[in-house]
């Protein structure tokens, strides 16, 4: 048997080998001259760090003593939380409110205040700040979703995935649970919580959309309520009608054809009357699941908006690093000593390339 070598063909074959291997020597001395580079840059960091630690130090230093003064002129900052749901569509007018709230707060203007929550100016001042923020719980997310594809046509349900409705951008405040996050320099009232959420309900359309919706609700409570009532009355007139029934059905007389001919119909009747009496019963429950269903939507839209957790005390206020002016002060302190720095090294690097 006789094999036959082309030479061309081998030529080709070991360049090919030949550019293959000069590409894979090539890229691992790539990633090997990127280690180095980092490692250099990290050297060059620490190196620089070095020679001006004493200024960094002696500037985070004094950041900490400035912020320590702040702190102690301003006072802890502690944090309350509370938790609602608003109902009517009333978030993006309980977030308007809210900043409207800050607003004042950054101008002083506690008279504007007072009127608003009927708070004293000394109980005003100690609020630093107040925020809302939306809590997004899958289960709600998803409630919502199905909510919004059932009152919306074919087209929007499908321009609008689910991704895109769990988005911010296509509504920030569309989850059903929020939480007002309250940062105070001092422990607050008690009626803190009361004051507000009235502050917030006090809209007439908000007002006459509750209105309609309990008094919607309190028609269709009792229409169910006269249907379980008729179904009542109906299955005691079945029962009625089946005795007397009875009575008709059964005769005197020894002849077996009509005894057979009775029983038939006894038991016709029966029949008939229990498929009637479960039919009833049947739709007694169902009317009872919806009278239930109905007695939860009048607790759920009695208030415009509910208190799921009331105002409660979380303690110091660590939400951020910023959020404790030695921290932040001290940072900072840091990152001014650092812009300084290079600001002087490039000035002189500039000199240097005129030069």
């Amino acid at each position: 048997m006789s094999t036959n070598h082309n030479p061309e063909e081998e030529v080709e074959l070991s360049k090919l080998l030949g550019v293959i291997g000069k590409g894979i020597s090539n890229f691992i001395k790539g990633i090997g001259r990127f280690f180095s580079k980092i490692f250099h840059v990290f050297i060059l960091t620490i190196i620089f760090l070095k020679k001006y630690a004493l200024y960094f130090i002696g500037s985070i230093l004094i950041g900490i003593g400035v912020g320590y003064f702040v702190k102690k002129y301003e006072g802890e900052l502690y944090f309350y939380e509370m938790e609602i749901k608003p109902n009517y569509d009333s978030e993006v007018y309980i977030a308007d409110k809210i900043n409207n709230i800050n607003i004042q707060l950054a101008f002083k203007n506690y008279e504007e205040l007072n009127k608003i929550l009927e708070l004293s100016a000394e109980d005003l001042k100690k609020i630093k700040n107040i925020e809302l923020i939306p809590i997004h719980y899958l289960k709600d997310k998803v409630l919502e979703y199905e909510e919004f594809i059932k009152n919306n046509d074919t087209i929007v349900s499908k321009l609008v995935t689910f991704k895109d409705f769990q988005s911010q951008s296509f509504s920030k405040y569309s989850s059903k649970r929020y939480n007002i996050d309250i940062v105070v320099h001092e422990p607050i009232s008690k009626n803190f919580q009361e004051q507000l959420i009235s502050y917030f309900s006090e809209n007439s359309k908000f007002k006459l959309a509750r209105n309609f919706k309990i008094k919607n609700l309190d028609l269709e409570e009792e229409t169910i309520k006269k249907g379980l009532a008729d179904i009542d009355s109906l299955r005691l007139t079945n029962r009625l009608v089946a005795l007397k029934s009875a009575e008709h059905i059964t005769t005197l007389g020894s002849d077996i054809d009509i005894v057979n001919s009775n029983d038939r119909k006894e038991n016709e009747v029966d029949q008939r009357n229990t498929t009637e009496d479960q039919n009833l019963y049947s739709t007694a429950e169902d009317l009872i699941k919806k009278l239930n269903t109905v007695s939860e939507q009048k607790l759920k839209y009695q208030e415009i908006i509910r208190v799921i957790s009331d105002l409660n005390f979380k303690g110091v206020y660590t939400k951020s690093v910023t959020s404790d002016p030695i921290k932040l002060f001290g940072i900072l302190s840091f990152v001014l000593a650092l812009a300084v720095i290079l600001l002087l090294k490039f000035n002189t690097y500039l000199k240097n390339y005129k030069k």
